[in-house]
């Protein structure tokens, strides 16, 4: 196990990485961090600290590649990626370490109205129930953060704040007795953002990664209400209401991008000429042209 540890390390961080594309890093990103940490978990418990330091130090030694920019021409498209696939890594380090050293982190959860949960307006999201809530969160955590970045980059760090907050006092004032946990509420303020930001902006861009994240994800917009026991509909709906309050604050914080104008939608008025008064004609002149008629 050691030996394939040690070869798929190599494979993975070598230096032909540079001609990888985005989505082959993509692929190669999440394999490192799945195979790891089952590679992890197969381990038997004297080997489990040290192979957990490993996974850290290689999780983090995927994020500093120094060839992780030039995975497209596009850096902001990189970068976007690139801060997605970092608060995935750090979810799926907390999960790792909780299963491996059997660690009770119903402590860092949102209890309503308790003074003690009320630090789970901050912590809530980081945790996980089992390895499935964390694999469902994973994937939409990747999606919708990129297209916040990407589409909104001078606005985004303001609507994860706002949305992490206000659907944490949501939670923590209305919602029913229990221990909330899970990064669902950020995942549907994300995607109300960009859903209810892109109906005021209109431009090409925000409408095309409204149309790719509610083709994805527009069943979102059903969970928000209450269908089973075990799952915090009351995150969502926060989540939810959290994304549209942003949409309606930061929606224009972003300029728009250039409209490309062809030869043909050039305004006339460039074209036409100034004929001024030159088309009048003078009647007394024009009536001593024609000839008298007796």
């Amino acid at each position: 196990m050691q030996r394939i540890f040690r070869t798929y390390q190599l494979v993975l961080f070598s230096k032909s990485s540079k001609k990888y594309t985005t989505l082959l890093f993509v692929i190669k990103s999440m394999w490192s961090t799945y195979v790891t940490f089952f590679l992890i978990t197969m381990r038997t418990h004297s080997d489990k600290i040290k192979l957990y330091y490993r996974f850290i130090f290689a999780s983090l030694k995927l994020q500093t590649l120094p060839n992780i920019y030039l995975m497209n021409q596009n850096k902001r498209l990189s970068r976007s990626i690139l801060y997605s696939i970092i608060a995935v890594t750090s979810l799926w380090c907390l999960k790792s370490a909780e299963i491996l050293f059997g660690l009770n982190l119903s402590f860092m959860g949102l209890v309503p109205l308790d003074l003690m949960g009320i630090l789970g307006i901050i912590t809530a999201p980081l945790v996980h129930g089992s390895l499935e809530h964390i694999f469902n969160n994973t994937f939409a955590i990747l999606i919708l953060a990129s297209f916040l970045y990407y589409g909104y980059p001078k606005s985004w760090w303001k609507v994860l704040c706002l949305v992490w907050i206000l659907s944490g006092i949501g939670v923590w004032i209305f919602a029913r007795q229990a221990n909330h946990i899970g990064a669902s509420g950020i995942t549907h303020g994300l995607f109300f953002f960009l859903f209810v930001a892109s109906i005021f902006r209109r431009d090409k861009s925000s409408v095309a990664i409204m149309m790719i994240a509610f083709l994805l994800y527009g069943g979102m917009t059903m969970t928000i209400f209450p269908r089973e026991e075990g799952i915090s509909f009351e995150y969502h709906f926060f989540g939810a209401l959290a994304g549209v309050v942003a949409a309606l604050i930061w929606r224009n914080s972003d300029p728009k991008p250039a409209v490309k104008r062809y030869e043909w939608e050039q305004d006339s008025s460039e074209n036409n000429i100034e004929i001024g008064d030159e088309w009048e004609v003078d009647a007394s002149t024009e009536l001593e042209d024609k000839p008298r008629l007796h």
